[in-house]
């Protein structure tokens, strides 16, 4: 799919870029794939993330468990 930016950010483009998704089903899997691999990167179990950072940052200071 086309990054519409500025002035490309019409209604016109963005109608066309949102047919073709409606219309091409390889195009809304490819778009659907990548669309799921950014939610996939940007989920990454943050809360696990923070604990096991804090866990560390603890440990090197001497509060271990």
């Amino acid at each position: 799919a086309p990054e519409l930016i500025q002035e490309q950010a019409n209604g016109l483009e963005i109608a066309a870029a949102a047919a073709k998704l409606l219309d091409d089903p390889q195009a809304r899997a490819h778009i659907q794939q990548r669309f799921a691999a950014l939610h996939q990167s940007l989920r990454c179990d943050a809360a696990a993330q923070a604990a096991a950072a804090i866990s560390t940052l603890l440990a090197e200071r001497g509060h271990e468990r």
